[in-house]
């Protein structure tokens, strides 16, 4: 008698990691470079010279230009924004292309924490806002692989 031993890949749970996908915001008919831009800190903006330069960026150019100037300006998420705009910046300034729901977690825990009118959002919560979402191009994908 053989006994398969199971798969680590099939028991263990991979933790979601989510991204924006520009191609959801464009099959909505909108602009990926105008919600970008709007999204922006003023350094970023003033890097990229006009806002005729920033229409003609990719996406990957803006948010190259986001995880350069935005990532450490300390106003660039408030506390009071609505989780998936703090959601969105955090993955446009996000040093990788996709972020765990956990490093999600956490990091609007302690923006929400520090907020006039602190509020609280689970992990499973987060995770089904996240899923639903429509506006932002924010996606579930498969956890990108560190170096």
């Amino acid at each position: 008698m053989t006994t398969q031993a199971a798969s680590p890949a099939k028991t263990e749970t991979q933790e979601p990691s989510y991204a924006i996908r520009p191609d959801l915001i464009e099959a909505q008919g909108r602009s990926v470079n105008a919600i970008v831009a709007e999204r922006l800190c003023t350094q970023a903006l003033q890097k990229a010279k006009s806002p005729e330069a920033v229409r003609k960026m990719s996406f990957k150019q803006l948010r190259n230009l986001a995880r350069r100037n935005c990532a450490n300006d300390p106003d660039y998420i408030p506390s009071q924004a609505p989780v998936l705009e703090a959601a969105f910046r955090m993955l446009l300034s996000a040093p990788t292309d996709s972020l765990p729901l956990r490093a999600i977690h956490d990091r609007i825990t302690d923006l929400w924490a520090s907020s006039p009118r602190p509020r609280h959002i689970s992990e499973e919560s987060l995770a089904r806002v996240l899923s639903r979402d429509s506006s932002y191009g924010i996606a579930e994908v498969e956890a990108a692989e560190e170096e």
